[in-house]
């Protein structure tokens, strides 16, 4: 016969009824910190997917806007329209008048004379014009770009830009078609024709169970404050475009004063997302530089805004963002006095340092944070080799997207009949 063996309380339970507070505490917290991580993806994702959109859709109205400019004769130097003077004159009447100021007894061409009267490089942008004209620009904004230059750039640049005649080479272009009969360009126009209508106006209503509509322009025919004859779709114009003609020989730009279909010229369209139309005139700034190192399409920069007038060397990098692209130029290292070349291409930024460290490039040195980047660039190939070869750096805020090519311009000529 089997004995029962008595309980003992030394035996451990091998049930268990439950967890404890401390338990449910810690788990309730690994749990908050997985969900807060996962929260923060969203808007580090929407932000990069915007980021995409922009540089895919700016990629694509710039091709769509270069097509547009030839189209429209905008590529033509006969429609140009240059501010000089206190008024708008007609490019080959602007050249002409140059060639015929700079040239001495012998019937010589005095070419630095012409770089400081005529320039080189050439930015047609009716609708900067027409912003920087309501944001109060003087003529000095309405002719050069970009608007805001140093004080002391052909000083401290070297002698190189001697040839230039302490002007700014690069000017500010508007067309024939922006005047209307007008003295000045009409800002509704150059929105309607340099601007994208892409990007379309989506309408929410208050009722959140009916779909989302696209804006219509059109006409309130019986006053209900709704558009009910409907003329296009509308879009928010956030992307806007420029475009730029830099000569690639001294022949080349004369040419413009004739007819310049026998010569080569870079062209290109600079698209720009919310560009900051108004405020041109103290926004859109030109830095100096200093060739750090070059490699197969682009390389390092140091640039330095101490030079700028005003608050401008404390405000230069506000809107200064990787992605965005910028304007390189300067004398060709094979300019020279009879036969000038001016280089100028755009660039993407790809990185920025803003801790300095104490290198020396050239007679420049990065120990400012304030007013120094050293920025490394993705483009064309550009001409200084050497490190500490001087350049300028144009700064346009909203700059996305850059369709560049290599083509003869269509001109009527400045004899046809």
């Amino acid at each position: 016969m089997l004995r029962k063996q008595p309980y003992s309380c030394l035996r451990p339970r091998s049930l268990r009824v439950g967890v404890t507070l401390t338990e449910v505490l810690i788990s309730i917290g690994i749990l908050a910190v997985g969900l807060l991580g996962a929260a923060a993806m969203f808007p580090v994702g929407g932000y990069f997917m915007q980021k995409g959109e922009v540089a895919d859709r700016g990629a694509a109205i710039a091709q769509a806007a270069f097509a547009d400019l030839v189209a429209r004769g905008a590529l033509d130097p006969q429609n140009w329209r240059v501010w000089h003077g206190g008024a708008y004159a007609t490019m080959d009447q602007f050249m002409q008048t140059g060639m015929a100021d700079n040239r001495d007894q012998f019937g010589i061409l005095d070419q630095i004379g012409m770089n400081s009267d005529t320039g080189f490089i050439y930015i047609i942008d009716p609708l900067g014009t027409a912003g920087a004209l309501r944001g109060g620009a003087g003529a000095l904004q309405l002719s050069r770009a970009p608007a805001v230059i140093p004080v002391n750039w052909a000083a401290s640049t070297g002698n190189r830009w001697d040839q230039f005649n302490g002007a700014w080479p690069i000017r500010r272009l508007c067309t024939d078609s922006m005047m209307l009969g007008s003295s000045l360009p009409s800002e509704s126009l150059a929105q309607s024709l340099y601007s994208s209508s892409d990007d379309l106006a989506i309408q929410t209503d208050d009722d959140e169970s009916l779909p989302r509509r696209q804006r219509m322009v059109g006409a309130d025919t019986n006053g209900d404050q709704t558009v009910d004859v409907a003329y296009r779709r509308e879009s928010r114009g956030d992307y806007s475009w420029m475009a730029m003609v830099a000569p690639t020989q001294s022949e080349a730009r004369l040419a413009l004063a004739l007819d310049p279909s026998a010569y080569y010229f870079d062209v290109s369209v600079v698209v720009f997302y919310k560009r900051p139309i108004s405020s041109i005139g103290t926004s859109e700034v030109l830095v100096e530089g200093a060739i750090v190192s070059t490699g197969t399409g682009g390389g390092e920069i140091l640039l330095d805004a101490s030079d700028l007038p005003g608050t401008g060397s404390e405000t230069a990098y506000d809107e200064f963002r990787q992605g965005q692209w910028v304007m390189v130029c300067g004398p060709h290292p094979s300019s020279t006095p009879a036969q000038p070349l001016f280089f100028s291409q755009w660039y993407r930024v790809l990185t920025i340092d803003d801790e300095p460290d104490g290198l020396n490039v050239g007679n420049a040195t990065f120990d400012n944070d304030k007013t120094q980047r050293r920025v490394g660039l993705r483009g064309p190939d550009w001409p200084w080799k050497k490190s500490g070869s001087r350049v300028c750096v144009g700064l346009f805020p909203g700059a996305v997207a850059v369709h560049t090519k290599t083509m003869r311009l269509e001109s009527s000529g400045a004899y046809e009949l």
